[in-house]
Formats: C-alpha cells, structure tokens, sequence
C-alpha cells in the first residue's frame, strides 16, 4: 500500500483526495449547492496549507499534471507538492512520519510556510493551458477529521427545518426573518470549530490519529502481518508526544463523546451524520489499535473498562455501542440473561454461586480464553433468544416467521458439543475416546471433574431416552422424574446431562415436539441443562 499523506489535497478548490473523501461522507448533494471554495470563505472550512504554483509547472506538462502512480523519489519540488504518495522505508531518519512533516524537508518548508501574520495565500487567477483546459494553479491541504468538523458545521447551521407550504407560510417567514435579524446576526456556526469542548479540543488528538492512519497505509502490503506497524506506532507516540494517558483520554472523552452525539443525532434521522458514522467509527477503532500498541491491553479490557456502572446515558457513549464488536455483545447478553436459567440450580446447589452474578463473568471468561468455539456457543444462545421473541418497533412490521424452537435448541447443543470436544482435544484426550458422540464427550469430561461412577453409570443406563428414532413421548417430562439413587447435586447433573443430548438428538427429528418445547417447563429444563452441561463441563478454575 501506499499513502497520499497525513494532509488530503483539494486541487484547484475542485478536485482531489480531500473532495473524495468529503463526497464518502455523505456531503456531495450538499457540495453541489455550496462548493468547497464558498466554505473556505465563510471560515466553514480552514486549509492548513494553501501552495501556490507557477504557470511554468503546468507548461512543462502536455496535459494537467498528475503524478500519482510515480515513485516518490522519482518526484521533485512542485510535483511532490501536486501529488504524490509515499512508502515507509525503515531506513529513513523519522521513517514513519509523513515525508512533509519531516523537520528540514524541502517541500514540507513550503508547505508551511505562511506570512508573518500566519494568513493563505489569496487564490490565484485562472489560466488558459494550451491544451484549452482551465486550470487554477493552487492546491488546499485538508486533515481528513475536518471532513467530520463541517458535518458538525453543518448541523450548527441547520436552524430551521423544511419550510413546508402550509397555510400558514407566511407568518412562518416572518417568524425566521425575526429570529434571523434579532437572534442570528452575532452567532456564527463556524464557532464550534474553536470550541474547546468540540474540535477546538478535537482538533489535536484527531490529528495524530491522521498521522497514524497515514502511517497504517504507508507500510506496503509485504510486511502488513509483521512488527513494523506495532514499531512505528511506538515510535510516532513518542515523537508526537502521544502517552498512553493521553490516548486513552482522547479516546473516551473525546472521540467516544463525539460519537454519543452523532448517535443522538442519527437517531433523529439527522442524514449527514448517518453516512459519515461509519467512518468515523472506522477511525475510532483504529484509535484504539493504536492504544492496544501503546498500553498492551486487549480489547476485552476497554470493552469492560468504558461501559456504563448504572443504568442511563452519559455524554459518551460505551466502547461496545460504537464498536459493535459480535463477541462482546454475545457475552454481555449472555452473562444478562443466562442467570435467569440458572438461578434455581444455584439457589438449590449453593456450591454453584460462582455461575450468578460477577462470577458467572469471571468463568465466562475463563472459558473464552481456553475454548475458541465456547463464542459459537454464546452467539447461538443469543440468536435462539432473539429469534423466540419479536418487538415490533425493532423489526419495522409485522412478523410472519414460523417459530421451530428446536432448531435453536439443536443449533445451542451443536455448538456445546463442539465446546467439549475442543476442550478434549486441547487436553490431548480425544483420541483415546471409542464411538466419538456428545454423550462420550460429556462422560469423559465428567470424569475428569471427579463425578462418581455410579452417577457415570446412571448416565449411560439412561441414554435410551435420548434416542429418538423411536420416540413417541416428549422425553425431557420423564428425565425431570428421574430418581436415580445419587446425591441431590449428581441426580441433578445426569439430568442436565440427558437433556443436552436430547436436544442435540432433535437436529435429525425436530419436527416431533415443536408444539411441546415451546413456552414449557420442560423447554426451560432443556436449556438450563445444556447451559449447565457446558458451565460445569469447562469450569477448571
């Protein structure tokens, strides 16, 4: 890969990088009405260079310069500055740094080099190439983060909404005009750029995160998997200045604010703020790479760390709300709505507390760091329970699904399965297993959890009541009623035991008890056996 730098150009205020991006923002129809120049003149939008060229730049070309698929080395002077991009190369002194930023760099001394009172340079007049084509000989350059700034702009001065042609237009008219004349004339949008709670505080951290993501896309493809990219992040925190600290603060009391806003407002239909989210929660994410560099924490860290304690809303918004992330969101819900299974066998089993509460999040953990598959097993609970429940205001109409229960508890037993045999196989135990099945795997790991033989034996004599290629009977009714001459606990488990197979047995025969499993005790039996099966199973704290 390669990069066009930390700055985006805007060529002759009409094209280049800076308009792509503002255009994948969502701001083209907008741009259509108000061109870029017109919202540099109102101060909507800042260049932070503004170069001038010479007339003898463009007459050394047959046609408008365009340097784009050249080498940088290849470049010189005006071409760099016109357009170019750049590879990282470990050789050179502040390698992963955008070349212009580079203290001594030629080009970059023009790039900033402004008047003594700090002002751009006035547009420069057009001229007629030879070849007919117009040409404005200047280049803007743009940080990508005031693409999101004119958003914020904009909603500033999005006063009024559509002016309908009610009866009553007129005296809305007049209504606007006086609140123009009286209210408007010293308030000025553009004041949210200076503010220090909006992109005047903004403007700093959004500008490493540009020189990061102009790093991120200067290292070529060859070397993306290698240190490289974890070296250079190093390394440009410490030339910027950029600690830990720091990083974490602008994360989650900036950008994460940020964020909560843009949500309120495309909650309300808000269009602008709508398309342009994703990137800018694309670039939130890639501010917290940065931060995993930085700290050596992990996701799961912040995810836990920056959500709400209570109930309610906060200025900013949890990590987890923006980034979406499918595991945590599975965990969560899980670790929410497992308990309520699982509360009479914790109640009747008192030694079992640690699947309640915090502890249930501790184990849950435990096991995702040892069982890859066991986030399978979390993301099928999770899809039983929304494909059993409909609200209407979340699907946007009426629901004509069909409800097949068992084939979301067959989905949840599938995925427990695989749980345990991962678990044996980690444990260098699967190959000694004989006639390898869900009822092996649960004897063999109940064994290791130091359950009885006898409670072993109770599970393998009723194995019969998981068959169902012959069942008539709803089976989980008669394994509720099972007394099996065992302790309380162990007659409990080989329940729970019979009951995971049973559900992983319906995949083949769903069909038969649709109508039973839904809404019943037995249902809930069913699933709090499998929930128990796995918990128990995989506990090796």
């Amino acid at each position: 890969m390669s990069s066009s730098g930390s700055l985006m150009r805007l060529r002759q205020g009409n094209e280049g990088e800076f308009l792509n991006w503002l255009e994948k923002l969502g701001l083209k129809d907008f741009l259509h009405h108000y061109p870029v120049r017109r919202l540099v003149e109102w101060g909507w939008l800042s260049p932070q260079s503004r170069v001038i060229f010479p007339e003898s730049f463009f007459l050394e070309e047959d046609e408008p310069p365009s340097f784009e698929s050249r080498r940088r080395s290849d470049l010189k002077g005006e071409q760099l500055l016109w357009d170019s991009s750049w590879f990282v190369g470990e050789s050179e002194p502040l390698w992963f740094l955008d070349p212009f930023f580079r203290p001594g760099d030629k080009e970059g001394q023009v790039l900033f080099g402004k008047d003594s009172a700090g002002a751009l340079p006035a547009v420069p007049e057009p001229f007629m190439h030879p070849d007919g084509v117009e040409v404005i000989p200047f280049v803007d350059y743009f940080f990508h983060w005031q693409g999101y700034a004119l958003i914020d702009v904009i909603r500033t001065a999005d006063t009024f909404g559509p002016i309908l042609h009610t009866p009553d237009l007129k005296e809305r008219l007049a209504f606007i005009e006086e609140v123009r004349s009286e209210r408007l004339a010293e308030w000025n949008p553009e004041e949210i750029l200076t503010l220090p709670t909006r992109w005047g505080g903004l403007s700093e951290p959004m500008t490493w995160l540009s020189h990061y993501r102009d790093l991120r896309d200067a290292i070529p493809l060859h070397n993306a998997d290698s240190n490289l990219l974890r070296k250079g992040a190093l390394e440009l925190a410490a030339y910027l200045g950029v600690t830990e600290e720091k990083l974490a603060y602008a994360v989650k009391d900036q950008l994460l604010v940020l964020a909560q806003d843009w949500r309120r407002a495309n909650d309300r239909y808000y269009e602008l703020t709508q398309r342009a989210y994703p990137y800018l929660q694309a670039d939130i994410q890639i501010a917290m790479e940065w931060l995993y560099f930085l700290t050596g924490n992990e996701l799961d860290f912040y995810l836990d760390k920056w959500q709400y304690d209570t109930m309610g809303q906060r200025q900013w918004a949890e990590l987890h709300a923006v980034l979406e992330y499918e595991f945590f969101t599975e965990r969560k819900f899980f670790i929410k709505t497992a308990p309520k299974y699982l509360n009479d066998y914790c109640k009747q089993f008192v030694d079992e507390s640690g699947l309640n509460g915090n502890n249930l999040g501790i184990l849950v953990d435990a096991i995702r760091s040892t069982n890859y598959p066991f986030d399978s097993f979390l993301g099928a609970f999770r899809q039983m329970h929304e494909e059993m429940t409909y609200r209407f205001e979340h699907k946007g109409g009426l629901d004509f699904r069909e409800r097949r229960p068992l084939v979301y508890y067959s989905v949840l037993a599938i995925r427990a399965e695989g749980c345990l045999r991962f678990a044996l196989e980690k444990g260098g135990m699967l190959d000694s297993i004989e006639n390898q099945g869900l009822s092996k795997y649960i004897e063999c790991l109940a064994q290791r959890r130091g359950l009885s033989s006898k409670a072993i034996e109770r599970f393998r004599g009723n194995l019969n009541k998981t068959n169902l290629h012959e069942a008539k009977e709803y089976p989980i009714a008669s394994i509720m009623k099972l007394n099996l001459g065992l302790s309380e606990k162990e007659n409990y488990l080989v329940q729970a035991f019979l009951s995971c197979v049973v559900a992983r047995n319906y995949f083949a025969h769903h069909y038969c008890f649709d109508k039973e499993v839904r809404k019943s005790k037995e249902s809930g039996f069913m699933l709090t056996g499998i929930l128990v099966t796995v918990l128990y199973l995989l506990d090796e704290r």
